[in-house]
């Protein structure tokens, strides 16, 4: 169900990996295309947001991967890279290198992980009526509103409220 929805979700600025996991969340990742991979191992030498540099171990070369930040969609939405290694880290080839919008840690992250409670209505309905705390009501919102205050259109899809 994540792969068919990869392609349907919103970019989240705080993506979580998922609490129930189908085991097929790293594979998915991998195979996105949307995630920044080195091409040989080596060490990385500099991280920045716009930048990775890796220092080869075969000859010694610069390899740099540029990252996309905050670039604007037709879909009002953002795509946008993060680092996930840090100076000095050893990587190997095909190892992932930065996130996307939708991977956290080099596993499928389409969400956030909410407490919820599902109720019956008379035994009836039980999947309709999702209850969810206060204070993601409030942050959701708060992020929604902050945005649409700013007249920022692209943010508007980030926070999964449209």
């Amino acid at each position: 169900m994540g792969a068919k929805n990869l392609k349907q979700s919103l970019p989240l600025l705080y993506p979580e990996r998922p609490l129930v996991k189908t085991g097929f969340e790293k594979e998915i990742a991998h195979l996105s295309g949307r995630c920044i991979k080195a091409k040989s191992d080596g060490e990385v030498i500099a991280v920045a947001p716009k930048e990775i540099v890796i220092q080869r171990d075969d000859d010694l070369e610069k390899e740099s991967y540029p990252l996309m930040t905050e670039t604007p969609t037709i879909h009002e939405t953002i795509i946008y890279h993060k680092p996930c290694v840090k100076r000095g880290e050893k990587v190997t080839a095909g190892q992932i290198i930065a996130d996307s919008a939708d991977t956290k840690d080099g596993e499928l992250a389409l969400g956030t992980n909410l407490l919820v409670a599902y109720m019956t209505w008379y035994g009836h309905n039980f999947e309709d009526g999702i209850v969810i705390s206060d204070r993601q009501v409030d942050v959701y919102w708060m992020e929604f509103k902050k945005d649409a205050e700013n007249g920022n259109k692209a943010r508007h899809g980030i926070s999964g409220i449209r």
